[in-house]
Protein backbone atom coordinates (compact mmCIF):
# COMPACT_ATOMS: atom_id res chain seq x y z
CA UNK A 1 0.00 0.00 0.00
CA UNK A 2 1.05 3.53 0.74
CA UNK A 3 -0.55 6.92 0.34
CA UNK A 4 -1.26 9.12 -2.62
CA UNK A 5 -0.70 12.87 -2.09
CA UNK A 6 -1.70 15.85 -4.16
CA UNK A 7 0.87 18.62 -4.54
CA UNK A 8 -0.61 22.03 -5.15
CA UNK A 9 0.26 25.65 -4.58
CA UNK A 10 -1.47 28.99 -4.91
CA UNK A 11 0.79 31.41 -6.74
CA UNK A 12 0.89 35.17 -6.29
CA UNK A 13 0.22 37.32 -9.34
CA UNK A 14 3.27 37.66 -11.51
CA UNK A 15 4.73 34.23 -10.68
CA UNK A 16 4.60 30.93 -12.53
CA UNK A 17 5.40 27.42 -11.31
CA UNK A 18 8.28 26.13 -13.41
CA UNK A 19 9.36 22.91 -11.75
CA UNK A 20 8.53 20.39 -9.04
CA UNK A 21 11.33 18.08 -8.04
CA UNK A 22 10.90 15.17 -5.63
CA UNK A 23 13.37 12.64 -4.25
CA UNK A 24 13.41 9.67 -1.90
CA UNK A 25 16.08 7.13 -0.96
CA UNK A 26 15.61 5.14 -4.18
CA UNK A 27 15.13 7.66 -6.96
CA UNK A 28 14.83 11.24 -8.08
CA UNK A 29 12.08 12.46 -10.34
CA UNK A 30 10.87 15.70 -11.78
CA UNK A 31 7.17 16.47 -11.94
CA UNK A 32 5.37 19.08 -13.95
CA UNK A 33 1.79 20.25 -14.05
CA UNK A 34 -0.48 17.48 -15.36
CA UNK A 35 2.09 14.77 -14.57
CA UNK A 36 1.60 12.01 -12.05
CA UNK A 37 3.52 9.45 -10.07
CA UNK A 38 1.14 6.65 -9.03
CA UNK A 39 1.03 3.26 -7.52
CA UNK A 40 0.68 0.28 -9.84
CA UNK A 41 -3.03 0.96 -10.35
CA UNK A 42 -2.24 4.08 -12.45
CA UNK A 43 -5.74 5.36 -11.84
CA UNK A 44 -6.64 8.64 -13.49
CA UNK A 45 -6.93 11.74 -11.32
CA UNK A 46 -7.60 15.45 -11.79
CA UNK A 47 -5.49 16.56 -14.78
CA UNK A 48 -4.79 19.95 -13.15
CA UNK A 49 -3.07 18.43 -10.12
CA UNK A 50 0.28 16.85 -9.48
CA UNK A 51 -0.11 13.57 -7.58
CA UNK A 52 2.61 11.59 -5.88
CA UNK A 53 2.49 8.05 -4.50
CA UNK A 54 4.57 7.57 -1.36
CA UNK A 55 5.22 3.95 -0.29
CA UNK A 56 4.49 3.13 3.35
CA UNK A 57 7.38 3.99 5.64
CA UNK A 58 9.23 6.13 3.12
CA UNK A 59 9.90 9.84 3.14
CA UNK A 60 9.76 11.91 0.00
CA UNK A 61 10.95 15.49 -0.17
CA UNK A 62 9.56 17.77 -2.84
CA UNK A 63 10.81 21.17 -3.94
CA UNK A 64 8.78 23.68 -5.91
CA UNK A 65 10.54 26.21 -8.11
CA UNK A 66 8.65 29.37 -8.97
CA UNK A 67 9.84 31.97 -11.43
CA UNK A 68 8.89 35.63 -11.49
CA UNK A 69 7.29 36.44 -14.82
CA UNK A 70 9.53 39.06 -16.42
CA UNK A 71 9.30 40.52 -19.89
CA UNK A 72 11.81 42.78 -21.60
CA UNK A 73 9.89 45.37 -23.59
CA UNK A 74 11.67 47.92 -25.73
CA UNK A 75 10.59 50.77 -27.96
CA UNK A 76 12.29 52.42 -30.92
CA UNK A 77 10.89 55.73 -32.09
CA UNK A 78 12.06 57.09 -35.43
CA UNK A 79 11.23 59.92 -37.79
CA UNK A 80 13.68 58.67 -40.39
CA UNK A 81 15.74 61.85 -40.04
CA UNK A 82 13.08 63.96 -41.74
CA UNK A 83 12.86 67.70 -41.04
CA UNK A 84 9.43 69.29 -41.17
CA UNK A 85 7.98 72.76 -41.55
CA UNK A 86 5.57 74.77 -39.41
CA UNK A 87 1.97 73.90 -40.26
CA UNK A 88 2.94 70.67 -42.08
CA UNK A 89 2.08 67.08 -41.30
CA UNK A 90 4.85 64.93 -39.90
CA UNK A 91 5.12 61.14 -39.52
CA UNK A 92 7.08 58.98 -37.13
CA UNK A 93 7.12 55.28 -36.26
CA UNK A 94 6.99 53.34 -33.01
CA UNK A 95 8.46 49.82 -33.02
CA UNK A 96 7.83 47.60 -30.00
CA UNK A 97 9.78 44.44 -29.14
CA UNK A 98 9.61 41.80 -26.39
CA UNK A 99 13.18 40.54 -25.92
CA UNK A 100 12.25 38.08 -23.15
CA UNK A 101 13.30 34.52 -23.90
CA UNK A 102 10.79 33.02 -21.44
CA UNK A 103 7.54 34.98 -21.26
CA UNK A 104 5.10 36.63 -23.61
CA UNK A 105 3.95 40.17 -22.81
CA UNK A 106 0.28 41.05 -22.39
CA UNK A 107 -1.59 44.35 -22.19
CA UNK A 108 1.27 46.02 -24.09
CA UNK A 109 0.65 49.77 -23.96
CA UNK A 110 2.51 52.61 -25.61
CA UNK A 111 2.17 56.08 -24.08
CA UNK A 112 3.28 59.02 -26.24
CA UNK A 113 2.98 62.49 -24.66
CA UNK A 114 2.61 64.99 -27.48
CA UNK A 115 4.22 68.40 -27.21
CA UNK A 116 1.86 71.38 -27.19
CA UNK A 117 3.12 72.26 -30.69
CA UNK A 118 1.90 68.96 -32.15
CA UNK A 119 -1.65 68.05 -33.14
CA UNK A 120 -2.57 64.38 -33.51
CA UNK A 121 -3.92 63.56 -37.00
CA UNK A 122 -4.02 59.74 -37.33
CA UNK A 123 -2.28 56.44 -36.80
CA UNK A 124 -1.89 53.11 -38.57
CA UNK A 125 -0.83 49.85 -36.98
CA UNK A 126 -2.26 46.36 -37.31
CA UNK A 127 -3.81 45.11 -34.03
CA UNK A 128 -3.20 48.42 -32.24
CA UNK A 129 -5.97 50.60 -30.78
CA UNK A 130 -4.85 54.20 -30.20
CA UNK A 131 -6.73 57.05 -28.49
CA UNK A 132 -5.82 60.63 -27.68
CA UNK A 133 -6.70 62.30 -24.38
CA UNK A 134 -5.90 65.67 -22.87
CA UNK A 135 -5.47 67.77 -26.03
CA UNK A 136 -6.20 71.49 -25.73
CA UNK A 137 -9.25 73.14 -27.32
CA UNK A 138 -7.45 73.40 -30.67
CA UNK A 139 -6.42 69.74 -30.57
CA UNK A 140 -2.74 70.30 -29.76
CA UNK A 141 -0.79 68.35 -27.13
CA UNK A 142 -2.29 65.53 -25.11
CA UNK A 143 -1.32 61.90 -24.63
CA UNK A 144 -1.63 59.26 -27.32
CA UNK A 145 -2.18 55.81 -25.77
CA UNK A 146 -1.92 52.72 -27.98
CA UNK A 147 -2.88 49.26 -26.70
CA UNK A 148 -1.82 46.11 -28.55
CA UNK A 149 -4.83 43.84 -28.96
CA UNK A 150 -2.83 40.58 -28.81
CA UNK A 151 -0.15 39.13 -26.58
CA UNK A 152 3.43 39.74 -27.73
CA UNK A 153 5.34 36.42 -27.89
CA UNK A 154 8.89 35.95 -26.71
CA UNK A 155 11.67 37.32 -28.91
CA UNK A 156 9.26 39.08 -31.25
CA UNK A 157 8.12 42.49 -32.42
CA UNK A 158 4.64 43.93 -32.71
CA UNK A 159 3.51 45.55 -35.97
CA UNK A 160 4.86 49.08 -36.41
CA UNK A 161 2.70 52.02 -35.34
CA UNK A 162 2.92 55.00 -37.70
CA UNK A 163 1.69 58.27 -36.18
CA UNK A 164 0.86 61.39 -38.17
CA UNK A 165 0.87 64.73 -36.38
CA UNK A 166 0.57 68.32 -37.56
CA UNK A 167 3.12 70.88 -36.45
CA UNK A 168 1.67 74.17 -35.22
CA UNK A 169 1.67 76.96 -37.83
CA UNK A 170 3.35 79.19 -35.23
CA UNK A 171 5.43 76.82 -33.05
CA UNK A 172 6.84 78.21 -29.83
CA UNK A 173 10.09 76.21 -30.29
CA UNK A 174 12.44 75.28 -33.13
CA UNK A 175 13.02 71.72 -31.91
CA UNK A 176 10.61 69.26 -30.25
CA UNK A 177 11.64 66.40 -27.99
CA UNK A 178 8.99 63.72 -27.99
CA UNK A 179 9.44 60.56 -25.92
CA UNK A 180 7.22 57.47 -25.91
CA UNK A 181 7.19 54.67 -23.33
CA UNK A 182 6.03 51.05 -23.43
CA UNK A 183 4.66 48.98 -20.55
CA UNK A 184 2.92 45.64 -20.12
CA UNK A 185 1.01 43.75 -17.46
CA UNK A 186 4.05 41.68 -16.51
CA UNK A 187 7.04 42.92 -14.51
CA UNK A 188 9.76 44.52 -16.63
CA UNK A 189 13.05 45.19 -14.79
CA UNK A 190 14.16 47.83 -17.32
Amino acid sequence: PGEKYELSETLKDGWVQTNIYCEDDREEYELSRNSHVYNDDNEDENEDSVWLYVPTGETVQCYVLNTKVEVDLGIDKSDGGVTTQAGANYKYTLDIKNSSELFEATAVTVTDKLDGNLKYVSYTGTDWLCTLTGANGSGFGGTLTCVYQKSLPTKSSAPTITVTVQVSANPSVTSIDNIAEVTGKEFDPN
